[in-house]
């Protein structure tokens, strides 16, 4: 019988995370698809402008992502049963379409399945170049907001 709910959770998992897969797939293949670098700014400006509100009293040092040359902040709050709520806000828009592409992603997730998902957002800023081929100031600069997220989660999911 343990076997079996072993089996079962492990196939949900796996499904969710597909789930994951799947979103960030289509927003690799809508980047892929623009014809030059200005199209792809044009894409992550319209993704930024969808960013929803940051939460006023959330603006504190410890949710400043750090190594970004614009401010950005994130906020995390994990619920009863343990979704994973995220808010982000950056100054640059640019930045703000990184942070809609991570809130919009990972938001209502488990913090395993956010924790878990490391590599393939790795994969992600690699494949679409979003992370070092954009803008130099910007370099790193979507995998540093996942990181914060990913030590927000790790600190308050446990």
């Amino acid at each position: 019988m343990v076997v079996f709910v072993i089996m079962i959770m492990f196939f949900l998992f796996d499904e969710i995370m597909q789930k994951i897969d799947q979103f960030f797939e289509h927003w690799q293949q809508e980047l892929l698809s623009c014809d030059t670098e200005r199209e792809k700014y044009e894409l992550l400006l319209d993704l930024g402008k969808e960013l929803g509100d940051f939460p006023r009293d959330e603006r504190v040092e410890t949710n400043k992502v750090s190594g970004c040359v614009s401010e950005v902040y994130v906020a995390v709050e994990i619920d009863a049963d343990e979704h994973v709520q995220i808010w982000a806000e950056s100054g640059s828009l640019i930045v703000r379409g990184f942070c809609w592409l991570l809130v919009a992603g990972l938001s209502g997730r488990s913090a395993e399945e956010i924790l878990a998902s490391r590599e393939l957002l790795a994969n992600f800023a690699l494949k679409t170049g979003i992370d070092a081929g954009m803008v130099a100031s910007r370099a790193n600069a979507f995998m540093n907001i996942y990181q914060k997220i990913f030590n927000l989660v790790n600190k308050y999911g446990k």
